[in-house]
């Protein structure tokens, strides 16, 4: 073993020499390493390119890395990688890896990094490209200047940022606070409450144990199934919010409202039908409001319910209803309905400026 080796053994650092081979644009060179910096809590990796940061370092800091570098000689490729090598520094119960920020534009560096054990937070930061988190029971923090952050089996708190890439979550365990400056979000399983807001793209969420507050500044929002209250704003797609346990509230524009709820519910769209499920169990109000277009409300046959319907469509005003309690009466261009169902209950507003409202009975 060199001098140097010596040395690196002796801090509880260690790393092969790189591996240069051929590839089709250039050269790739692999280097592989470990550092022991003894017991940490909270864990830092820094580099530009693609990033990724996975659990089942054992009690050590396992890292790779593959720089891609387009040049033709081979010892151009030596002498620019020589310097592309992971920094590390620990001190204070706190680790750093970092891969240089500056240099050659021709490089493009791909870093993986094992957490140990031990490490209860981690924070990724990402200058261009994308990230992957993978199995880390831990909180983490992760922000990309312009890449996608990738998500899954995350057991703690999460908080992604993104300059304009999409943001793809998996199974995440704690709360989730998830920002993209353009780009979609998507997610599979959520443990716990979540804010997700895009400047512009889609959001989709198919599961979530807690709450779900979701905001698009362009696209449209769907949440499949959240046991908590679900909160939804576009400023020009369509929501769709298919089961909710704490009452929902959605907001658009210029889209399509579809939701489903025990009660609390609340929809309003510029430019837009809507259609909405009352679910047996509810013991709150709801309101739902279009200034254009059609209101569909299904109501179940045994719930209690006040019904106000108002219709300020002109002439073209209607109302129709399946329930013989609820009584429709009007003229000069508003149509007005109301009625108490097995007794009454919760007041469900409807209110439409310019199309049909539909009163039927859930098969």
């Amino acid at each position: 073993m060199t001098a140097a080796g010596l040395l690196l053994a002796a801090m509880g650092t260690a790393q092969t020499a790189g591996l240069l081979e051929r590839e089709a644009a250039g050269w790739v060179e692999t280097r592989t390493g470990f550092f022991s910096p003894g017991a940490l809590s909270r864990l830092r990796v820094e580099s530009r390119g693609l990033v990724i940061v996975q659990g089942g370092g054992g009690n050590q800091i396992a890292w790779r890395v593959k720089n891609h570098i387009r040049v033709e000689r081979e010892s151009d490729a030596r002498r620019i990688l020589g310097e592309y090598a992971p920094r590390l520094r620990s001190g204070g119960g706190s680790a750093l890896v970092s891969m240089p920020q500056s240099g050659d534009s021709m490089v493009y560096s791909e870093l993986e990094v094992r957490v140990p054990s031990g490490v209860r937070f981690a924070a990724v930061s990402n200058a261009l490209g994308d990230i992957l988190l993978r199995d880390l029971p831990l909180e983490v923090d992760a922000e990309t200047g312009g890449g996608r952050v990738d998500a899954d089996r995350l057991g703690g708190r999460l908080a992604a940022r993104s300059s304009g890439g999409e943001i793809l979550l998996g199974h995440v365990g704690g709360e989730v606070r998830a920002t993209t400056g353009g780009g979609a979000i998507q997610a599979r399983s959520l443990g716990a409450d979540s804010w997700l807001e895009t400047a512009g793209g889609e959001i989709f969420v198919e599961r979530s144990e807690g709450s779900v507050s979701a905001i698009s500044g362009a696209g449209g929002v769907q949440v499949m199934r959240a046991r908590g209250a679900v909160n939804a704003r576009t400023a020009g797609g369509s929501i769709k919010v298919l089961e909710a346990g704490g009452g929902v509230r959605c907001e658009s524009m210029g889209g399509g409202i579809r939701l489903a709820g025990a009660g609390n519910l609340f929809a309003s769209t510029l430019l837009g039908a809507i259609f909405a499920e009352l679910l047996a169990g509810g013991s709150a109000d709801s309101i739902l409001e279009t200034e254009s277009g059609d209101i569909t409300v299904l109501i179940p046959s045994r719930l209690a319910v006040t019904v106000q319907a108002v219709n300020d469509s002109g002439r073209d005003a209607r109302i129709m209803t399946e329930f013989p309690e609820i009584h429709v009466r009007g003229g000069g261009g508003r149509m007005v309905a109301s009625g108490a169902l097995n007794g009454g209950g919760p007041l469900l507003k409807v209110a439409a400026a310019k199309g049909t409202i539909y009163l039927k009975r859930q098969r």
